[in-house]
């Protein structure tokens, strides 16, 4: 099986099947067991979409993070996740991924950001922050010796900061041109549909799916996401995991007047980890 950073993720999801059907027992994975389970490790994640910060009187230019940014792809960033098990069937589940990387380009196409206006010719360097929060509470619909199935409800929260310099080149020299920034933090209810299938001891697989759209006050956002990781126990408390995800966010604050931002970006992540559960 041939799998790209792209196709990563369909191929530990088409892993989950097979094991399933191979019925080996779970003999007491602590996957399944443990009420407090901590994981720290990192992500590499590859990014695409649009920005567009949309200012009156100013036509509304969507810019491509990839093409016009020249922001590709990111560090290798903290990732972080918690769960509690604080009844039965009941979790409570906490996330941090996190996004953070510069670009450069010499404008070809004129576009505008926050109010100004980057001609032809400009050359910009660029920052782009994207780091999201997810905290949901879930429940074991399905809770069998070798595996658990649930629904969780949650928030799931994205922080984003992009920044863009710009500077006009005469000769060998620069001269600052002008520059722009704008925030965005956008919280959103999560829905979440998750699996975990222990096909041993020691190892095991699990997949979170979520999706959810939603307008209230100035907002208007939409997101979900896919993610799947093989986690191998080499004792009853310490094991690694490697996985992959893909997380796909459109969300709009209109402050009205012809004033908005829009952030409409799409992530996919390789992610391994270490892992310690009591």
């Amino acid at each position: 099986m041939n799998c790209s950073v792209r196709g990563m993720l369909h191929c530990l999801l088409a892993v989950f099947p097979m094991l399933w059907a191979s019925g080996v027992g779970a003999e007491n994975n602590p996957v399944l067991d443990d009420a407090f389970t901590f994981k720290i490790g990192a992500i590499h994640n590859e990014i695409d979409g649009d920005i567009t910060i949309g200012r009156d009187p100013l036509p509304v230019t969507p810019i491509d993070v990839v093409d016009v940014l020249k922001i590709d792809n990111s560090e290798i960033l903290p990732w972080l996740a918690f769960r509690w098990r604080f009844a039965e069937r009941w979790s409570l589940n906490f996330r941090f991924n996190g996004f953070e990387e510069s670009g450069g380009n010499v404008v070809s196409e004129e576009f505008n950001l926050d109010g100004v206006v980057y001609p032809v010719g400009v050359q910009i360097s660029t920052d782009l922050r994207a780091d999201a929060y997810i905290l949901d509470v879930s429940y074991n619909l399905l809770d069998g010796d070798n595996y658990e199935l649930g629904l969780g409800l949650g928030v799931h929260a994205f922080d984003f900061n992009v920044a863009v310099q710009g500077a006009l080149m005469v000769g060998d020299s620069g001269e600052t041109f002008g520059g722009s920034s704008e925030s965005l933090i956008a919280p959103v209810p999560n829905l979440r549909i998750y699996g975990t299938y222990a096909f041993g001891p020691k190892t095991s697989i699990t997949f979170n799916a979520g999706w959810l759209s939603l307008e209230y006050d100035d907002y208007d956002g939409a997101f979900y996401y896919l993610e799947s990781h093989v986690e191998y126990r080499f004792t009853n408390h310490w094991g690694v995991g490697a996985g992959a995800q893909f997380t796909d966010m459109d969300f709009e604050h209109d402050s009205g007047a012809g004033d908005f931002e829009r952030f409409d970006i799409s992530f996919t992540g390789l992610q391994g980890y270490v892992t310690y559960s009591f």
